[in-house]
């Protein structure tokens, strides 16, 4: 088995993963940065001798009790035991197969010890505290069963951490071809376990806005957004490279 880093791609020898995709996916109860450069590896359809990896943005603790990495995934947050690529027309299923260090050049399949522990003992210290910020009121009932009144609390945000990973959202012109992009400043989670990618609501910029500012607004609740894009991805747009502008323009006009 080798790996090469140039492009994110491991040859496969006699090396088989494991793949974990259960039919419903538990609630993200909280969320930690990953900062010391794993990745996740998964295969796909079009190439099953091969692993490909993609950085790691944030481990999460899931109800379940669970922890397992988080990455931006098209048009998605997916939990790496959930790892699917969006339907599409040239989008093949892509399967997750474990964890890679790139420090120590090795694979596994459980989130890191420290990192479980982590989560586990943060989620304990603040599950009793009062949340960050209300998202809406829930309309009063007069009479309710314990699971309703769990539903109808008001949603809010437990917690907002910052990328990273320097991820970027894509917008559709609104109507005209062609796209912009955002800089993602930080992502919310929030009581209901939705991970909110938070941009600038303006495309020209002064100051680069902190998380938490009342500039920022979530992507998914723009109508034209389209896809997340890696800073590697979203570097090479922004330089105007030909291959990259006409794969990526094909599939903003596909959605």
């Amino acid at each position: 088995m080798t790996f090469d880093p140039k492009n994110n791609i491991i040859q496969l020898d006699n090396y088989r993963g494991i793949n974990k995709s259960p039919s419903k996916a538990p609630r993200i109860v909280r969320i930690s940065s990953e900062l010391d450069g794993m990745e996740a590896l998964y295969n796909s359809d079009l190439s099953q001798e091969h692993l490909f990896s993609v950085k790691i943005l944030f481990w999460a603790l899931l109800d379940n009790g669970q922890v397992c990495a988080i990455v931006p995934w098209l048009k998605d947050i997916v939990t790496t035991h959930r790892f699917e690529k969006s339907t599409g027309a040239s989008a093949p299923d892509g399967q997750w197969q474990g964890y890679y260090d790139t420090r120590q050049e090795r694979i596994f399949f459980t989130a890191p010890e420290h990192k479980s522990k982590e989560l586990e003992l943060a989620h304990q210290f603040y599950a009793p505290q009062e949340p960050l910020k209300e998202l809406y009121f829930p309309p009063k009932v007069q009479s309710r069963s314990k699971s309703e009144e769990l539903e109808s609390k008001p949603e809010h945000i437990i917690q907002e951490l910052p990328d990273h990973l320097g991820t970027h959202a894509a917008f559709k012109h609104q109507g005209r071809k062609g796209f912009h992009l955002k800089p993602i400043i930080s992502w919310q989670l929030t009581s209901s376990g939705t991970l909110q990618a938070m941009v600038p609501k303006t495309e020209e910029l002064d100051i680069i806005p902190l998380p938490g500012s009342h500039e920022l607004t979530p992507a998914e609740l723009n109508s034209e957004f389209r896809y997340y894009f890696q800073h590697s991805i979203a570097t090479r747009i922004k330089l105007q490279d030909p291959n990259a502008m006409t794969v990526v323009s094909l599939l903003i006009d596909l959605v």
